[in-house]
């Protein structure tokens, strides 16, 4: 999935250069494989955590009245997600290196870019499972999300900086396009990056934790 976003991204925006719709950063093309791989790793691993979320969900509540804490079982879920999110982060940094014949600046940065992407997808699958436990509905919702997400934020359409860093996806594909296009650290999007990760982090667990019967309950 990866490589056919990637192709399919650049190639749409790239055909629309001579049309003048699109406030671009660097060529359409480069911006159209950035947003592409943006969106592979969010909707892959949001998907994942779906369906993580789902199916796990009898399972925790047995381990629960077993014995084990809620907390713990949270954190191994989360875990497994961002594990999820690393594999996918570096198969889709490898994707768009080979489809731009080896002209990413800087794989590294690209990487950890990604990666933050698909750690917050990763975790908004994880809540649309515990809010809509239906897995067709649950992976449409995802990959709109992720779809409009990464479009969004591409800064392709002149929308407002101000309203388009609200979108969790902004500042992962600021530091992936700095990184593919410039060779430059987009150091200056890294913490409000972080600092989404952790809201949503934050609200994950908790909808998860009162998902799950009290510690010890037997009922």
């Amino acid at each position: 999935m990866p490589v056919v976003s990637i192709q399919l991204y650049g190639l749409s925006v790239g055909s629309m250069s001579d049309l003048g719709l699109f406030e671009a950063k660097t060529s359409l093309t480069t911006q159209g494989r950035v947003t592409g791989a943006v969106f592979a790793t969010s909707a892959l691993a949001g998907i994942f955590g779906l369906f993580q979320s789902l199916s796990v969900r009898t399972v925790d509540r047995r381990l629960v009245i077993s014995g084990f804490r809620r907390f713990e079982l949270v954190v191994a879920r989360f875990t497994t997600v961002v594990a999820t999110a690393l594999v996918v982060a570096a198969v889709t940094t490898i994707s768009l290196e080979w489809v731009g014949g080896g002209r990413v600046e800087l794989p590294g940065v690209t990487f950890v870019g990604l990666l933050l992407a698909g750690a917050v997808y990763g975790l908004i699958g994880v809540l649309v499972g515990s809010v809509l436990p239906r897995e067709l509905e649950g992976s449409l919702v995802l990959v709109a999300l992720a779809d409009i997400g990464a479009i969004v934020s591409s800064g392709l359409f002149g929308i407002s900086d101000s309203l388009v860093q609200l979108l969790p996806l902004s500042h992962p594909q600021e530091i992936v396009l700095q990184a593919v296009s410039e060779g430059s650290v987009a150091s200056a999007h890294l913490l409000p990056a972080l600092c989404h990760l952790l809201a949503v982090t934050v609200i994950a667990a908790v909808v998860c934790v009162y998902a799950l019967p009290p510690d010890g309950d037997a009922h």
